[in-house]
């Protein structure tokens, strides 16, 4: 799976689209992110139990969909991450801002 701002350094290869904008978890985050700061509640609380990888540029996604909730009152926090992705963000500093 690829994301925007991904990187291939090495090789090559084909991808396929899927799903581009709004139809993505990520249009999904920033749907939930313009509800809460227009009309709904003050938190956004999103399940990481089936997320089995998150790299960089999902992190960085993560991040600035916080600070965007933050910008507009709204606490954006992650819920049952799995080890592996607890790891992540505990490694890369994101821990104490995403973590609930």
């Amino acid at each position: 799976m690829a994301f925007s701002g991904t990187v291939v350094t090495y090789g090559n290869g084909a991808g396929v689209v899927t799903a581009t904008g709004m139809a993505t978890e990520l249009g999904r985050i920033a749907e939930l992110l313009h509800t809460a700061s227009t009309e709904g509640p003050r938190s956004i609380a999103i399940d990481m139990a089936q997320v089995s990888f998150l790299d960089i540029a999902g992190l960085r996604i993560l991040l600035r969909a916080h600070q965007v909730a933050a910008d507009h009152g709204v606490v954006l926090l992650l819920h049952n991450p799995q080890p592996h992705i607890i790891w992540l963000l505990q490694t890369t500093g994101a821990a104490d801002r995403l973590l609930a």
